[in-house]
């Protein structure tokens, strides 16, 4: 079986679909973590990636719609949830390694 290879809307490093996590965005805006959602999807390895991605406007672009700071802040926190601990919120909601 071929396994899927995604790129890291941080960091660019291709790696295999198991190895990241898929942002989705749905028709009104909702973000969500999921491999089965519908919607534009991004992918994420965590690692620091989140403050990358934010940068260089890489949800912006996999997501085809302007992305405020309270997806940044959610997705924040979904990844250290999921065990992403590498990536943390700053006080002034900066998000970097």
């Amino acid at each position: 079986m071929i396994t899927p290879i995604r790129s890291c809307v941080g960091c660019r490093a291709r790696r295999p679909a198991v190895e990241l996590l898929r942002c989705v965005v749905d028709d009104s805006g909702m973000v969500s973590v999921s491999r089965t959602t519908g919607g534009r999807g991004a992918w994420i390895c965590g690692s620091g990636c989140l403050a990358a991605a934010r940068r260089s406007r890489g949800f912006q672009r996999a997501w085809r719609r302007d992305v405020g700071d309270e997806v940044f802040d959610g997705l924040a926190d979904t990844l250290e949830g999921w065990g992403r601990t590498d990536v943390v919120r700053e006080s002034d909601d900066e998000v970097r390694e």
